[in-house]
């Protein structure tokens, strides 16, 4: 791992709160006749990220308020009319809100956040394991499964480039902040592009938006 990403990842551990905002944009290929013939079909999510560090009693197994709400567009969207997802950890535990199931209690933010990480298209499995340890293990945790990791170009945005068991990873960096700006995961049969619009660090969260009453 090099040094830039290294710092990369203690800024976001080093963080007391964090708060985001962003889109994700997937081309997967397309499967068969339904989509008429197109070789990509264009998807993706709406997000937003709010983490406050040690803000629960610490008799509590996870100490940490977290929330990650999506919404999917695109050709997902059109399948239904509830597009609203999110997992939340807060004083009463971890909940997780999906269409289908609407609000239902997890076990632990480890497995709601597996729970939404392929419908979310694995941001809430990037949000979640940047900002806390124990989300997955070291080595199955996504940034220590890169290798051949190269500096492309380094000025405003430090442009890291990366490789992955089934293909290239570029991570864009803020030179001044070292927070991630935009990443791009390509494999053969899908290109996902994230990109943070909004970012805050160390600001002031309402705490009111762990509360999964809201919702």
């Amino acid at each position: 791992m090099s040094a830039v990403l290294q710092s990369v990842l203690k800024t976001y551990r080093d963080l007391q709160s964090y708060s985001d905002s962003g889109i994700v944009t997937v081309e997967v290929e397309s499967i068969g006749k339904k989509f008429g013939g197109e070789k990509k079909l264009l998807t993706g999510t709406v997000f937003a990220t709010n983490f406050m560090r040690n803000a629960l009693p610490s008799a509590a197994a996870e100490r940490h308020l977290f929330r990650y709400q999506f919404t999917s567009t695109g050709h997902f969207a059109e399948l239904r009319e509830d597009n609203l997802y999110f997992i939340c950890n807060n004083h009463e535990g971890v909940f997780k809100r999906l269409p289908e199931e609407g609000l239902t209690p997890s076990s632990s933010l480890a497995v709601a956040v597996a729970d939404t990480a392929a419908l979310s298209f694995a941001g809430s499995y990037y949000s979640a394991s940047l900002l806390m340890t124990d989300i997955v293990s070291d080595k199955q945790w996504f940034f220590n499964r890169l290798t051949d990791l190269e500096v492309v170009n380094s000025d405003e945005q430090i442009h890291l480039r990366a490789k992955i068991k089934d293909g290239l990873v570029d991570l864009f960096v803020d030179s001044e902040r070292l927070t991630f700006v935009e990443m791009i995961v390509a494999r053969p049969t899908s290109t996902a592009k994230f990109v943070w619009q909004d970012t805050v660090l160390d600001g002031e969260i309402n705490t009111r938006i762990f509360d999964q009453y809201r919702f």
